[in-house]
């Protein structure tokens, strides 16, 4: 009796599972880490990232200071706030306030200036408020440092 294709065909494939085993054993190559070159710089280079243990760590340029606490803008009369912050993005008379808001990426800041009672004089800011919701307040204060050093940044 003569077999099949289908049987021979069965032993093959049989045949061929018990190579698979071994496959399964070998342990993939091991490949050996590379660490950057560090190039020395020239005289008139900008000074280079180090490099150390293989990562490169960029230089980080410090921000310049600035108070980021929207208090501070208590007392301060309309000319000493656009000297800080420029001009509003908006500027609204509601009853005796006069509002000037300032939008940042993440966070609006308000400022209601009211007269003096005695009504002589310069409006003044009474109330601060700097508002996003969705934001910490450690987060809130971070938007006014970043409105505040946009302001410190030359035009180009």
């Amino acid at each position: 009796m003569r077999p099949s294709a289908g049987w021979i065909l069965a032993a093959v494939l049989l045949a061929g599972c018990e190579a698979l085993p071994e496959f399964l054993d070998r342990e993939p190559p091991v490949v050996a880490p590379t660490k950057p070159v560090a190039q020395s710089p020239s005289p008139s280079a900008a000074p280079t990232a180090e490099v150390e243990a293989g990562t490169l760590e960029a230089p980080v340029a410090a921000l310049p200071p600035v108070n980021d606490d929207p208090d501070q803008f208590l007392g301060s009369s309309g000319s000493d706030i656009a000297a800080v912050l420029g001009e509003p993005g908006l500027r609204r008379k509601e009853g005796p306030a006069e509002i000037w808001q300032y939008r940042g990426r993440n966070c609006v800041l308000d400022l209601f200036l009211y007269l003096p009672e005695n009504g002589t004089g310069s409006a003044r800011v009474d109330y601060v408020e700097l508002r996003n919701p969705a934001l910490s307040e450690t987060k809130r204060r971070a938007c006014l440092a970043d409105m505040l050093r946009a302001q410190l940044a030359p035009v180009s």
